[in-house]
C-alpha cells in the first residue's frame, strides 16, 4: 500500500517531437474557466499534461509538437477560448527533468 503509482515516460524527441510548456495566468480561477481549459486540453492531440499551479502561474500545459508553429497555434486557441480570463501566457521549451519524486529521499 506504500506505492500508489508508477510513472512511465516516453522519449518523444526520438519520435520527432519537441516538448513545450505553456504557462498560463488567469484573472479569475473559476470552475467554469477550469472546465473549459480541461475540455480544450482533452480534445487537443498535442497536449500531454495539464497542471494546476500555485504561485506565479495558474496552469501549465505540456504539449508534444512536431513543429513550433503548432505550439503557438495552441497558445492562441487557449487564449481565445478563455477570453478575458486569460491574463498572460508564455511558451518555453520543456526543461529536462533532473530529479522527480513525491517524497523526500
Amino acid at each position: 500500500g506504500v506505492l500508489v503509482g508508477l510513472y512511465l515516460g516516453v522519449a518523444i524527441q526520438k519520435l520527432g517531437y519537441a516538448p513545450f510548456e505553456i504557462l498560463l495566468r488567469c484573472a479569475v480561477s473559476s470552475k467554469d474557466t477550469e472546465r473549459l481549459l480541461v475540455e480544450l486540453c482533452q480534445k487537443h492531440p498535442a497536449v500531454t499534461v495539464l497542471i494546476r499551479c500555485f504561485g506565479d502561474w495558474d496552469y501549465k500545459i505540456i504539449a508534444a509538437v512536431a513543429d513550433t508553429v503548432t505550439i503557438f497555434e495552441l497558445e492562441e486557441v487557449v487564449r481565445r477560448e478563455l477570453g478575458s480570463a486569460a491574463l498572460s501566457s508564455g511558451i518555453v521549451l520543456k526543461r529536462e527533468i533532473i530529479k522527480q519524486g513525491d517524497f523526500p529521499a
